[in-house]
């Protein structure tokens, strides 16, 4: 595999890896991000679940739903704790 697909492997799994628990600390339900986003919950679930890869630009809608930047959400030096205010 080359560096550039591992980056991209790594950044999906990032994403997915903390999007349940930054929606957690806002104390939303796969339902509830589903609605703001105008989707299916399942939409949720299977980014959730790594079922499901995430465009740029779903990634930007779901940060932006939450309240989180993506470059943040995506940078895997930025603690779990600073995304989700130290709530999981």
């Amino acid at each position: 595999m080359n560096a550039t697909l591992a980056n991209t492997d790594a950044t999906d799994r990032l994403f997915a890896e903390r999007l349940r628990p930054v929606r957690h600390a806002r104390g939303w339900s796969s339902t509830r991000l589903a609605a703001e986003l105008g989707r299916h919950v399942r939409f949720v679930v299977d980014i959730e679940r790594r079922r499901r890869k995430v465009s740029v630009g779903e990634g930007r809608a779901i940060c932006a739903v939450l309240g989180v930047d993506l470059a943040r959400m995506l940078d895997p030096g930025v603690a779990l704790e600073t995304l989700t205010g130290g709530a999981e």
